[in-house]
């Protein structure tokens, strides 16, 4: 832990509380090619993101490709940098008991995560495929949009 350069953002109570290799989901690529095709404009908001998956959907097109049988995107995407989370202590309050998962600003992600799964906006086979595989459908021009893990 000693050679752990970023234990502030990673530090509740005195205690560090996550891994020194951490990843985050930024906010993926898309295909101008793959929207225009289906005649669908770039989302810019939460609203947009959704209508978007229902008319891509409605064309037959995937509108986010990933995968989460290797781990990678599920852990990178529950990270603290969620909607609804300002600090990793907003995540850890509520690890140790102080905050609740189900307040608002917790539950928010979740929310979210709700309505993109009611949106069908992922491949449907997200669960059997790895992360670099989903992206793969992106790169072949399958999908509209995909996800990007960085580490930090």
């Amino acid at each position: 832990m000693k050679h752990y350069l970023n234990t502030a953002e990673d530090t509740y109570n005195g205690k560090i509380w996550t891994p020194a290799v951490r990843a985050a989901v930024l906010p993926g690529p898309l295909s101008k090619d793959v929207l225009a095709k289906a005649g669908v404009a770039p989302p810019h908001t939460w609203t947009q993101l959704l209508a978007a998956c229902d008319a891509l959907n409605a064309k037959g097109i995937t509108p986010i490709a990933g995968g989460i049988s290797d781990g990678w995107f599920g852990g990178c995407s529950t990270d603290d940098r969620r909607p609804g989370h300002h600090s990793v202590g907003d995540v850890l309050g509520a690890v140790a008991g102080k905050k609740k998962f189900t307040d608002p600003a917790q539950a928010a992600w979740w929310t979210r995560l709700q309505e993109m799964r009611d949106h069908k906006c992922w491949n449907k086979d997200i669960n059997s495929v790895q992360l670099y595989q989903g992206q793969q459908k992106w790169s072949d021009g399958k999908a509209a949009m995909t996800v990007t893990p960085a580490r930090t």
